[in-house]
C-alpha cells in the first residue's frame, strides 16, 4: 500500500495489474464483482489511487461455492 500512496492520480488498467503483480485480467474481474470502479477515458479505464487504497483496506468478502 505504501508504493500505491506515490502513485500518479490516475492509472491505467496495465498499470495497477503492474502494482499488484497480477494479471490485468484480475483486475477486470474486480471490476465486474464491484471490488473497484473504474472510469473511461476514451477506451481505456482509469483507476483514481485514492479509490484502489480505500479497496485494498476493505476487508476481502468470501464466496462460497
Amino acid at each position: 500500500i505504501a508504493l500505491l500512496e506515490r502513485l500518479p492520480e490516475l492509472v491505467t488498467t496495465s498499470e495497477l495489474a503492474l502494482i499488484l503483480r497480477c494479471d490485468r485480467g484480475t483486475v477486470q474481474r474486480m471490476v465486474y464483482r464491484g471490488q473497484l470502479t473504474p472510469f473511461c477515458v476514451g477506451r481505456t479505464w482509469r483507476f483514481d489511487r485514492e479509490e484502489v487504497l480505500a479497496a485494498l483496506r476493505r476487508p476481502a468478502r468470501v464466496e462460497n461455492g
